[in-house]
């Protein structure tokens, strides 16, 4: 299921990781020349975003704190208790891999979308119902003349739709205030 590189401390991870990227990195914290701790800081200090997972005999509560505040994922503890570490662990790892493939694809979905508005030069509106404000896509920002990310309030949005669907576009807001169901409309 899981196929594994090994390597002896965090200088020699880095030159693989470097040269063949992992879906995940395991670490101890606890190697020669290179402990997990900096590995970790490195690789997220060069926005490395590849899941990384602690696995090790240290527990202390400081050390885990600052593993997980350097951006760990996840901070096994080695108990001795090794078939509930394992399933434990390998549970981890694929719940940190799938997430890193989920994100990856809604990024790449993400560009495909806003690729496609500017394309067919139309845009989306999203409403924040704590804030009360509506934030766009970067294409509708362009089509309205709005500085990219600026949000936007109600009034400055229904000036902008056409009197012929104001009723259409009031009706479908109040239900979405009611309700919190989303929806589009073409207008």
């Amino acid at each position: 299921e899981f196929q594994v590189t090994t390597v002896r401390d965090g200088a020699e991870a880095l030159e693989s990781i470097r040269n063949q990227p992992p879906d995940l990195v395991l670490s101890d914290v606890m190697m020669p020349r290179m402990d997990g701790i900096a590995l970790l800081t490195i690789l997220k200090s060069k926005g490395d975003t590849t899941p990384f997972i602690i696995y090790t005999v240290r527990g202390r509560e400081e050390v885990v704190i600052d593993a997980l505040n350097k951006g760990a994922d996840f901070y096994i503890q080695k108990s001795g208790k090794t078939r509930v570490e394992f399933t434990d662990l390998a549970s981890k790892i694929r719940y940190a891999v799938s997430r890193r493939k989920s994100e990856r694809a809604l990024k790449r979905t993400l560009a495909y979308l806003k690729r496609s508005q500017k394309v067919a030069h139309i845009g989306s509106w999203t409403y924040n119902i704590d804030t009360k404000k509506f934030t766009g896509s970067e294409e509708i920002h362009r089509i309205h003349g709005y500085a990219p990310g600026q949000q936007v309030s109600l009034e400055e949005v229904a000036a902008r739709i056409h009197p012929d669907d104001l009723e259409l576009a009031k009706k479908m807001f109040d239900r979405l205030l009611a309700s919190g169901e989303p929806f589009n409309i073409d207008m």
